[in-house]
């Protein structure tokens, strides 16, 4: 009876003696200071007792280590700056300096060489390790920063709740407390890679299912691990407020604590990418609460996120975060801190004194227009300037349904004629670039060559071309029409400028310019939702995704009264059949291949009917003590990921 009790064990007792007592690791990737470790064909990762070894001179070379071998003790000596590992073949301990450091499990002879355990051999010579089960991915450097110091930021933003802001935030208090969503925009040109996603998102055929996979061991601050409910809760939030472009939930489901189902009832992936960029709320903390309650409830005094730092405290001026060393991205990738031990954001009102409380020292930042003031202030401290363009633009429209802009040619001869580069120096004090379109060179969405770049003989001959002729006074006319362009604009300095750079360089071709200075929503009631003007200006910061921008240039937006009084977004009313075929396309896009293609698309015909010049983008600047490294700019608003960052010592 007590035999056929463990009857069950006995096929696991015939694979302990069938297995050999090492395998061949399965594929993978070794990654040194962010570079592949390449290894001979012959000198694979083993597994040993569930642990990585790998050829102890490869190993020890990479890491900058010269290494002596022992014939007679079987010991290998690693020498590494100051530091000295001594490792005896079949030793339970390894000697560094005059210390005895136990080894699980110790050097091997395999197949002619001797092989270490990876993990504790690169915590003796200094080096950090990590480990990504999701990709199979192995992490070493052994050049990490030192964790500590302290930053004070200053921030135009007290609040640390996070419905107050957008899915894809600049805020940098709410990124450091909250992390990152499912998905997160890449620093280099926005486009949406893996954070606590394992991988990118299945769609289904149909483009109305996005099946997420988070990865495991992911903890809040409280030690609670994250799991598919925490996003379904605050997914629930999102849909409920920032949701654009007609974006309409069937149903979330989480059919186990690692899996997260977004169902449309169109097909709208670019919605549900949207949504996986906002970072999981503890549902264990905010249960019962429903969105209408959410911004009341005593959470927002003491938040707790799944982000590099922590919530410590926070007063009327001041919100103290510390180092939260159980970050989910330091565990698979050592390179990655938090370094810093406390990171502080200090409440600067718009109109205050933040250059003097960055010269003083109250704070260690200070944004600004890259010019003569931002250098000026940069002297009178130790500074490093960052500066980044805006993710935004000013920008003309132009009426495509008023004569003579109505005619594609006039726009593009309008747009050909417009010195932007003077514009910028005028209006911005050369703080700005002119852009080829609605997004930024270094968005993945950009990037295609302006076609209008300063050319006033190119302008005259598209005039000429859409068959208009100068008249006496030197003014293009058509069937005995003067070329005439009524450009409104708001009353302010900025718009001074433009006014001036557009009538000088419009009349220089030969075209009758009117400039209206106005009011902003007398300007908007008065003039453009009745479409009384040719060109008007606006700035404009389009959303990161260009499948929630590019919809305001469609016919949808043009949402016209009896009295013809337009209430939508396409002041311009302008149209184009191939636009409004790629719109519901963009939305449905499964993959970044698919949006590079679509987008560059709609951006080629954007240029090519020309129904809007892109005049700057502003360039925009922030100080940090040079002391502190580990910066990255994004692309969409400066300074960001603040696990990189670290004081510099030496």
């Amino acid at each position: 009876m007590r035999l056929k009790r463990f009857v069950w064990l006995l096929p696991l007792l015939i694979l302990l003696f069938v297995l050999p007592a090492h395998a061949a690791l399965p594929e993978p990737t070794i990654l040194l200071n962010g570079r592949p470790m390449a290894l001979p064909a012959d000198q694979r990762p083993l597994i040993v007792q569930g642990r990585t070894l790998v050829p102890m001179r490869a190993l020890f070379e990479a890491l900058g280590a010269t290494i002596t071998w022992d014939q007679a003790t079987q010991t290998v000596t690693a020498i590494k700056g100051e530091t000295v590992v001594d490792l005896t073949v079949d030793a339970p301990e390894a000697v560094v300096g005059d210390r005895s450091v136990p080894i699980d499990p110790p050097a091997q002879l395999i197949g002619g060489r001797t092989y270490v355990p990876l993990r504790a051999v690169v915590d003796l010579l200094g080096a950090r390790i990590g480990w990504d089960g999701e990709t199979a991915t192995i992490r070493i450097t052994d050049r990490r920063p030192a964790v500590g110091g302290e930053l004070t930021l200053a921030t135009s933003a007290s609040s640390s709740y996070l419905p107050d802001f957008t899915a894809d935030t600049a805020n940098l208090a709410v990124r450091a407390i909250y992390g990152d969503g499912l998905l997160r925009y890449a620093a280099d040109d926005m486009s949406y890679e893996p954070a606590l996603a394992a991988a990118m998102p299945e769609v289904s055929g149909d483009g109305r299912t996005v099946t997420f996979r988070l990865r495991k061991g992911i903890t809040f601050h409280d030690g609670h691990e994250v799991t598919a409910e925490d996003f379904l809760f605050s997914f629930a939030l999102v849909a409920a407020h920032r949701i654009p472009g007609n974006f309409v939930l069937e149903r979330m489901s989480a059919p186990d604590d690692y899996t997260v189902i977004i169902r449309t009832k169109t097909p709208h992936v670019a919605g549900a990418l949207l949504m996986a960029t906002s970072p999981p709320l503890p549902y264990h903390l905010l249960k019962g609460v429903t969105v209408e309650t959410l911004k009341e409830h005593s959470f927002w005094k003491a938040p707790v996120g799944a982000g590099p730092y922590r919530f410590a405290s926070q007063s009327q001026a001041l919100l103290t975060l510390r180092r939260y060393p159980e970050f989910w991205e330091a565990k698979i990738n050592p390179e990655i801190g938090p370094w810093l031990e406390t990171l502080a954001f200090a409440f600067e009102p718009y109109g205050g004194h933040a250059d003097l409380s960055y010269v003083n020292g109250r704070v260690d930042s200070y944004s600004g227009v890259p010019g003569e003031a931002l250098q000026k202030i940069m002297g009178l401290r130790d500074s490093t300037l960052y500066q980044w363009q805006r993710f935004g633009y000013g920008a003309l429209t132009f009426n495509t349904q008023a004569w003579p802009t109505s005619i594609k040619e006039v726009r593009q001869a309008l747009s050909l004629a417009l010195d932007r580069e003077a514009l910028v120096d005028m209006a911005l004090g050369g703080a700005g670039v002119v852009p080829a379109g609605p997004f930024s060179d270094d968005h993945w969405a950009g990037g295609l060559p302006d076609p209008y770049r300063y050319d006033p003989q190119a302008a005259i001959a598209l005039m000429e071309q859409a068959g208009f002729t100068r008249n006496a006074e030197g003014l293009f006319e058509k069937d005995g029409k003067v070329a005439t362009v009524l450009v409104a604009l708001t009353t302010s300095q900025l718009t001074e400028a433009i006014a001036e750079v557009t009538l000088e360089s419009w009349k220089a071709i030969g075209i009758d310019v009117n400039i209206h200075m106005m009011d902003f929503n007398y300007m908007v009631e008065e003039y453009l939702k009745p479409g009384k003007f040719h060109a008007y200006f606006m700035g404009f910061s389009p959303p990161v995704d260009p499948a929630f921008y590019y919809p305001m240039w469609s016919q949808a937006e043009i949402i016209l009264t009896t009295n013809g009084i337009n209430a939508g977004l396409n002041r311009g009313r302008y149209t184009n059949p191939q636009l409004e075929t790629l719109l519901p396309k963009m939305k449905a896009a499964p993959t970044q291949e698919r949006r590079d293609e679509l987008a560059e698309q709609a951006l080629a015909i954007l240029q090519e009917d020309a129904p809007a010049i892109w005049l700057y983008s502003n360039l925009y600047g922030e100080l940090l003590p040079s002391e502190v490294r580990g910066v990255i700019i994004r692309p969409a608003g400066g300074p960001g990921r603040p696990e990189y960052w670290y004081i510099d010592t030496k």
